[in-house]
C-alpha cells in the first residue's frame, strides 16, 4: 500500500489537529506505519529534489500538505530530501508513505514503484521512459499541428488583436 500526502497521514498511528485546521481533536489512523501526524496552521508547499533510499534514483517532486509527520518508533525512511529523511516504510516493507507528489513523473520512479509492487528483490532492467519528456513532446506536436492548420488571421480576429 502506498499513501501520498493525506494518505501517508492516515497510514500512521494518529492525526492530531490542535489548531482546529480541519476538525479539531485527535483521530486514530490505520496504524500501518510507525508515525504520528500533527496538523499545523501553515501549509507546506515547495518543490524539492528527492532520492529513493537506499540508492536512488533521484527525482523532482513537490510537497503540499498541512502538518508534520514524525516517526514514533524505529524504522526506515522511504526517501531523502535535502539531506533529511522523508516518508516511511513499514517493517515488512509492504506499506510506504510519503508527502512527496511526483513519484510517477519519471520513468525511473515509476519503475521503482512497479518493482516494489511486484516484490522484486533487485531493480528491474526494463526500459523506463521519461513521462515528462513524452508529455512535453506531445504538447509540442499539438502546438505545431494547430499552427499548421489555423490561419493566423482567424486567431487575431478571435483574440481581438
Amino acid at each position: 500500500m502506498l499513501g501520498v500526502c493525506g494518505g501517508f497521514q492516515m497510514l500512521g498511528r494518529t492525526v492530531a489537529d490542535p489548531h482546529r485546521v480541519e476538525s479539531g481533536g485527535r483521530e486514530d489512523g490505520l496504524g500501518l506505519l510507525p508515525v504520528a501526524t500533527t496538523l499545523a496552521r501553515k501549509k507546506t508547499t515547495r518543490r524539492v529534489r528527492a532520492r529513493w533510499l537506499p540508492a536512488g534514483p533521484d527525482f523532482d517532486a513537490y510537497e503540499i500538505h498541512v502538518g508534520e509527520t514524525v516517526a514514533d518508533a524505529p524504522g526506515r525512511p522511504l526517501l531523502e530530501v535535502e539531506g533529511r529523511a522523508e516518508g516511511r516504510v513499514s517493517e515488512d516493507g509492504r506499506v510506504w508513505g510519503t508527502y512527496l507528489h511526483g513519484l510517477f513523473e519519471s520513468g525511473a520512479g515509476r519503475r521503482r514503484v512497479l518493482d516494489w509492487v511486484r516484490g522484486a528483490t533487485r531493480p528491474s532492467t526494463a526500459h523506463s521512459r521519461d513521462h515528462r519528456a513524452l508529455r512535453e513532446a506531445a504538447y509540442d506536436r499539438l502546438a505545431d499541428t494547430l499552427a499548421a492548420c489555423i490561419d493566423p488571421r482567424v486567431l487575431r480576429e478571435f483574440g481581438g488583436t
